[in-house]
């Protein structure tokens, strides 16, 4: 059972408006650690209430996102269009086993539990009186255990799921939520701070460490990069997006921000007599440069971006390109 991936996808599917909720999923920042080095929060009540989310709901199958949900209802024994209301993630390292996904869902979910049960190799173990169900996943291309804690938390009808390929980490992420431990309320790394504005539903705030780049090696950008903070949404009926990107030091800054106006400046250039989708949107994008901090702002019709979506997918479908997901 490929829980922790397709937790991942249900978290790529919700953040393109592929779920239904009607209560507020804001992020929380009571269930981050402290020591977190990245974060990424998805806001489906936001997306939900958005209007490229109704417009995206609308027509799924001519999108081609209904084999997606289809492929999470089957692994997960969940439909992401009516369970879930928000999702984490965080690490508190950038290997695989560092990661914890939080899954806010109301409050049934044993159909989830029932499939758990029947996976290969499930235990049920507990901590301070909280389940945590564990399987064997032979399936992923990191074979082993999966943990998952589960807190219901009654007077709000709603459960919270914690999934990582790590026990300690769901411990860990289960006494934080039940108040004990610090979290990233007290960080002391600055993109750690940030909280995602007003119609965000997608946020990401992450840290570049030692680790990162021993992982990374040879990656130019990376080497010059402090951190990173993403906030995107919705507002006024315009879908935008703004990535900041942290430099070093202010030289290697506009080091990056040369590098980024001539990628840009490549991608809004028509390759036919005709603009496609890649150049509008490129064009969509506008970037700055602020002493240490690159700043690329994106803004587009919601309406307009949804038709671009139609496009973009006929083009795959026509040049037979398959989705990474």
């Amino acid at each position: 059972m490929r829980s922790l991936r397709n937790t991942t996808l249900a978290a790529l599917v919700l953040m393109l408006g592929l779920a239904a909720t009607t209560r507020a999923a804001e992020m929380d920042p009571k269930r981050v650690p402290s020591d977190a080095l990245w974060v990424v929060h998805v806001d489906t009540a936001a997306m939900i209430d958005s209007k490229i989310g109704k417009l995206i709901l609308e027509d799924m199958e001519p999108l081609g996102l209904g084999d997606r949900i289809d492929s999470i209802k089957a692994e997960l024994g969940l439909d992401p269009l009516m369970d879930f209301n928000g999702i984490t993630m965080y690490g508190t390292g950038y290997e695989p086993t560092d990661a914890v996904v939080v899954v806010e869902m109301g409050p049934t979910i044993g159909a989830l539990e029932k499939k758990v049960t029947l996976a290969e190799g499930y235990e049920r173990t507990s901590h301070n009186g909280y389940a945590i169900h564990s399987w064997i996943d032979n399936k992923h291309r990191r074979p082993g255990r999966r943990y998952c804690g589960h807190l219901p938390i009654t007077a709000q009808s709603m459960n919270l799921l914690i999934f990582s390929e790590n026990k300690a980490n769901v411990i860990a992420a289960l006494d934080l939520i039940a108040r004990t431990g610090k979290t990233i309320e007290k960080a002391d790394r600055p993109a750690l701070m940030r909280r995602p504005g007003k119609g965000s539903f997608v946020f990401v705030a992450g840290e570049v460490t030692d680790a990162l780049l021993e992982k990374r090696p040879g990656r130019a950008m990376l080497k010059m990069t402090k951190s990173l903070v993403y906030d995107g949404g919705e507002k006024d009926g315009k879908v935008y997006g703004r990535l900041e990107v942290t430099a070093d030091s202010t030289e290697n800054a506009t080091t990056l921000f040369q590098m980024v106006q001539g990628v840009l400046a490549m991608a809004k250039l028509p390759s036919a007599e005709e603009a496609t989708p890649i150049n509008r949107l490129a064009g969509a994008i506008t970037v700055s440069q602020s002493q240490a901090t690159v700043i690329a702002d994106f803004s587009y019709d919601s309406a307009a971006l949804h038709k671009e979506m139609h496009t973009l997918h006929e083009m795959k479908t026509k040049l037979k390109i398959e989705d990474p997901l």
